[in-house]
């Protein structure tokens, strides 16, 4: 794979402020930029190969670790505490729908595989499913205590 010419630019000496390579002045401080605050840099380029599809089928496979286990402590809930249940599979059903949707999709548009991206949209996804979870729940409990004063005050 060839390498990219490196990146040429300006470095102001005095506020240290990286300028376009044509510059004449530097566009914070305004000082002159001559020939010696020319610096050359090298531009990061990542490597394809087979450290990216073990990193794939790590995913998949913790991706389905995920997904039977999140089942088992479903159905193992549903015997022990059935509101547990709800509560787990409200939160952790919409979460791996949402992963595996997004994943599918950038898969299909031919988009770089990222696991990294995968693990936060579960994780994110997850974390709205609880914030949903419990504003309905500070909203239930406000409602409650709203009928409760409406009942006590018109029996009074």
């Amino acid at each position: 794979m060839p390498q990219p010419p490196p990146i040429h630019y300006r470095r102001c000496p005095d506020c240290d402020a990286t300028s376009d390579p044509a510059a004449v002045r530097c566009w914070l401080c305004g000082r002159p930029l001559g020939a010696q605050d020319e610096v050359v840099g090298a531009e990061l380029v990542a490597e394809t190969g087979v450290g990216d599809a073990l990193h794939e089928k790590l995913f998949a496979g913790l991706g389905i670790l995920t997904g039977v286990l999140t089942l088992l402590l479903i159905l193992g809930a549903w015997d022990r505490a059935p509101g547990i249940t709800i509560v787990v599979a409200v939160c952790a059903g919409p979460a791996l729908v949402a992963t595996v949707v997004r994943t599918l999709g950038r898969q299909s548009r031919g988009l770089p595989f990222r696991w990294q991206t995968t693990l936060s949209t579960f994780f994110l996804s997850m974390a709205a499913a609880l914030l949903i979870l419990c504003l309905l729940a500070v909203g239930l409990v406000i409602a409650l205590i709203v009928l409760c004063f409406a009942v006590i005050y018109s029996i009074s």
